[in-house]
């Protein structure tokens, strides 16, 4: 036997593994370090005004996180100006949340926003919004509240003018502990404003143009009866809306009810009146928003 041709061929042999296992090495660092397609958030939001507040309020899709987005108005990063519902500085925004602006009164109202992704040297715009929805949610007859939608609705006030709220002294209060059949959100339904004597009125100071309307009630005076229904009538603009409407007859105690109606404002004001038939008109809250 030729003991160098063996020889030879080991050699060979471990020489050919090294090369195959350095390029098996070789290729797992190329995969390795093959850089991966970044990920661009995606997501949905809706831009809203209330009484010279920007409320910026996340529909759904990716969280956003604030060192890499910028809020441009007007040429301005605005992003810092934005605070959580309940005052807190922002990190991040989800599903859900709202954030919220207050402008201060002698400064404009952003025309529009975009938000702008920014990773490293390179930046693109992820969502462009358009004007400020004009939009007013109103907690009639009690205080502040945020919804679950993380809506903020407002306590309520009386009317001054360029403003919004019930017009007139005949405006009263009245609440109950209850639980609120028919809704997610009991609170709006457990206060009331009713008018007493007569009729009364909530004016809002509005751009003219489209607004819908929505109208929340729930009776929730245990003295209202079958036999002794509460009856009233709804105009908006001075055109009646609901005629005649006895809530108990409709849905018993204790039991929400909304109407949501169209109308056009010509005179910058909207106005809503209460028309009082048997026993004292109210409302439990309202939501304005222009369309």
């Amino acid at each position: 036997m030729d003991h160098s041709t063996g020889l030879s061929d080991a050699l060979g042999a471990v020489v050919l593994v090294a090369i195959v296992g350095m390029g098996i090495g070789l290729l797992g660092l190329a995969v390795l370090s093959t850089p991966q397609p970044e990920k661009i958030p995606a997501f949905d939001a809706d831009i809203t005004l209330i009484d010279h507040a920007i409320l910026l309020h996340h529909d759904g899709g990716d969280a956003i996180v604030k060192k890499n987005i910028f809020f441009i108005s007007n040429g301005t990063d605005i992003k810092d100006s934005f605070k959580n519902t309940d005052g807190s500085s922002w990190s991040d925004w989800s599903v859900g949340d709202t954030l919220i602006y207050d402008v201060p009164a002698d400064q404009p109202l952003p025309d529009s926003l975009q938000i702008i992704y920014t990773s490293g040297s390179s930046s693109r715009v992820i969502l462009s919004l358009g004007k400020p929805l004009v939009a007013f949610r109103v907690n009639c007859g009690g205080g502040t509240y945020t919804d679950t939608r993380k809506n903020l609705w407002l306590a309520d006030q009386a009317y001054t003018p360029g403003g919004w709220g019930y017009v007139g002294a005949n405006r009263n209060t009245y609440s109950v502990g209850n639980a609120i059949t028919n809704t997610s959100d009991q609170v709006l339904y457990q206060s009331e404003s009713y008018f007493n004597p007569g009729n009364g009125t909530y004016r809002f100071t509005v751009p003219n143009g489209n607004y819908r309307v929505t109208l929340k009630f729930a009776e929730i005076y245990n003295g209202i009866t079958a036999s002794n229904p509460r009856i009233f009538s709804v105009a908006l603009e001075g055109t009646r809306v609901i005629t005649d409407l006895s809530l108990f007859g409709t849905s018993g105690l204790y039991s929400a009810t909304d109407g949501t109606y169209l109308v056009t404002v010509n005179d910058g004001s909207l106005d809503i009146d209460f028309i009082k038939g048997q026993e004292n008109p109210k409302v439990s809250a309202i939501e304005i928003l222009s369309v």
